[in-house]
């Protein structure tokens, strides 16, 4: 049986108690709202801007298969290692996550804008777990309407939806100190790659050094630096390895290979390409390791470059991507 209250008078808490007591219940508060706990879902459309970027989430359900038959988003594995949400969503220690559709309409200047991509998606559940690569797969559509699946926690009912947006190579907004060209490179080809000493440049406040050109085959860096390069045979695309004491990068097209210092840490890299006879020779994959002495990222781009291309101007591209937020119940 419930056990009976008596009722006390009120006592007058005092200065140094109230004190104690709004500290503590800020403190609750901002670890609740850092969690995404205690936040309500915005009220979808929900708009966000940031640097003149206009990003609404106009809707988020679960992921499904499209009547294409199209699978919504591919877990680790390559491109052929795709499930259904519906049928057997892939799982983490043995549980199944949960993956999201999101749909979003971009503006730039108060117009539709195609040029933006999805550079990086965290998800933080209630109790603070996050998924910070959280996107599994993004389709594009014209009028700058875009949708992405995105893996967030199991826990609760609110996820707190951070995504980092960067423009396309081709975008023209971007700023003379983001860019950095170096004109007439003899595309690499044949058995051995070559280095590129002493070519380095300051690009938004980011250190670069283009390290090597390297032809399809099989290339080797250590340190930072290439340090051997077998022209073998390739399947096609890009893949790495890290074996003690180096990074492995096996492709099957001429690699751009560039070292970033310290502050590259959040900024995006990327690289335009353009052939002797004035063809775009796009940036088809990357990957990334340690940077010279540890220090810094060591980045290899991938390029779609013709048979009979046989120089190249590269124009390096560094960017800080715009960043919104939104507050989503889990579908």
């Amino acid at each position: 049986m419930p056990q009976a209250r008596t009722k006390t008078p009120p006592r007058e808490a005092s200065p140094r108690m109230r004190t104690t007591c709004l500290a503590g219940l800020l403190a609750v508060a901002g670890t609740a709202m850092m969690g995404g706990c205690g936040a309500r879902p915005d009220a979808l459309p929900a708009t966000r801007t940031a640097g003149g970027l206009t990003v609404t989430l106009a809707a988020v359900k679960p992921a499904r298969d499209d009547p294409a038959g199209k699978l919504p988003y591919e877990t680790e594995g390559g491109a052929e290692a795709g499930v259904s949400w519906q049928d057997s969503a892939p799982r983490r220690g043995g549980r199944r996550v949960r993956v999201a559709e999101a749909c979003l309409e971009l503006q730039e200047a108060g117009r539709p804008t195609d040029e933006w991509r999805i550079a990086r998606a965290t998800v933080t559940g209630p109790r603070g777990g996050a998924i910070r690569d959280a996107v599994r797969q993004q389709e594009w559509a014209t009028g700058g309407r875009q949708y992405v699946w995105l893996e967030g926690p199991r826990d609760g009912r609110v996820w707190r939806v951070a995504l980092d947006l960067c423009a396309a190579d081709s975008y023209q907004g971007f700023q003379r100190d983001e860019l950095w060209t170096v004109d007439g490179l003899k595309v690499p080809r044949g058995r051995s790659a070559t280095s590129m000493p002493n070519t380095h440049a300051e690009v938004a406040g980011v250190d670069l050094d283009l390290v090597a050109l390297v032809p399809p085959g099989r290339a080797t860096y250590r340190g930072g630096s290439l340090a051997e390069f077998e022209a073998a045979a390739v399947s096609e695309g890009l893949s790495v390895s890290w074996p003690a004491g180096g990074m492995v990068v096996a492709a099957s097209r001429p690699s751009v290979v560039v070292a970033l210092g310290q502050p590259a840490e959040g900024r995006q890299l990327s690289v335009r390409a353009t052939d002797d006879q004035g063809r775009s020779c796009l940036q088809v994959s990357s990957c990334q390791g340690d940077g010279p002495a540890g220090e810094g990222t060591l980045r290899v781009m991938a390029l779609n470059v013709p048979d009979d291309s046989r120089a190249l101007d590269l124009t390096f591209v560094v960017q800080e991507p715009r960043t919104v937020e939104f507050v989503v119940r889990r579908p």
